[in-house]
């Protein structure tokens, strides 16, 4: 190539964003399945176990019961795991986002005509699609915390060691709560890059809109 000067198009960037967002919609909705299939395969495959036993009157050896216990609160910790990887596909999205925004704000009106952008707040495509997208997250979350409330009452069933029972819930609740924590800050860091982040023409850096203005003199 000659030229060094070379650079990649508006577009072409524009295009590539689009299809990382499509890529990581996708990947998002198929990791949320994923969990649900999972967790609840899970969930019924022990529930089985423990309710035949229960209705033949069979009492759980020591052995049995840390097992299914151990089984049990491998769940939350695959919530855990599954929320994480969820918050890393929002994140990401909201970047993309920020940048197809920013792609569009540049583009001048053609003959005194502004063209449509789904990126661009002041439009309102995707405000009302987000207003929308928050049912999606209670529902995920939903059956998270569902999941959880329901893993506790089979352990409460099958484990009747007293130990046994007070250590796997308890690791069962703090894997709870960091789910908990980690959709609310996977809520809260969607808004900051939708509202706080802009881009700084003159660095050419996505920067935090209060750094920008302790930034100018």
């Amino acid at each position: 190539m000659k030229d060094s000067n070379w650079t990649v198009s508006a577009s072409d960037r524009y295009l590539g964003a689009w299809g990382e967002i499509n890529s990581r919609l996708a990947l998002r909705q198929t990791v949320r399945l994923s969990y649900v299939s999972i967790s609840w395969v899970m969930l019924g495959i022990v529930a089985s176990v423990v309710l035949t036993d229960s209705f033949a009157h069979n009492d759980f050896g020591f052995l049995q019961q840390a097992t299914i216990g151990l089984l049990l609160t491998f769940i939350p910790i695959i919530s855990l795991a599954f929320s994480l990887w969820s918050y890393y596909d929002d994140f990401l999205l909201g970047l993309l986002s920020c940048l197809c925004r920013t792609l569009e704000a540049g583009h001048e009106p053609i003959d005194g005509i502004i063209p449509p952008g789904w990126h661009t707040p002041s439009q309102n495509w995707l405000s009302e699609a987000r207003t929308v997208r928050k049912y999606f997250d209670w529902a995920f979350h939903g059956i998270t915390y569902l999941t959880s409330i329901i893993t506790a009452i089979i352990t409460m069933i099958s484990v009747k060691n007293t130990l046994l029972l007070v250590g796997f819930l308890i690791a069962q609740a703090v894997f709870c709560i960091l789910t908990t924590v980690v959709n609310n800050v996977s809520s809260k860091k969607r808004k900051d890059l939708r509202n706080d982040f802009s881009y700084d023409w003159i660095s050419g850096e996505y920067k935090r809109n209060h750094d920008i203005k302790r930034s100018k003199p």
